[in-house]
């Protein structure tokens, strides 16, 4: 009997004891490459990242522990510009936001208290020349 109180008993002792801990929430921010051509993220810290046609890159993550930030509230970005490769592979904007517009991105449903904000990229938003 004081095995089954005990086992009956533990969760409402671990919920209780998780109440004062600080939760922090992770916030992803991915971009979608739905257009026909592959598309390039340039860090702050000049790296090149390769987003294929048809695939997503996450881009940056928000830590937070009052729930998911915004785009425009992250600390991962301010703006943001994606490139192509032009004939003679020189980096051309294909993509940009300068201020983040919310409205712009997704957001889906949190998996394990994570969230993820996704921008789409299709052939109708690519800059042309």
């Amino acid at each position: 009997m004081k095995k089954l109180f005990l086992i009956l008993l533990a969760p409402i002792l671990m919920a209780t004891q998780c109440e004062n801990d600080n939760i922090i929430l992770r916030t992803d921010y991915a971009i979608q490459n739905n257009s026909s051509i592959d598309l390039i993220f340039v860090t702050e810290s000049n790296n090149q990242e390769l987003i294929e046609t048809q695939s997503n890159l996450i881009i940056g993550s928000s830590f937070n522990s009052d729930g998911a930030l915004t785009p425009s509230e992250n600390d991962a970005f301010e703006t943001l510009k994606l490139f192509k490769l032009d004939d003679e592979n020189n980096l051309v904007l294909a993509y940009q936001q300068e201020q983040i517009l919310n409205e712009l991105w997704i957001e889906s449903d949190p998996l394990n208290a994570d969230f993820v904000y996704t921008l789409v990229i299709t052939d109708d938003l690519i800059i042309e020349p």
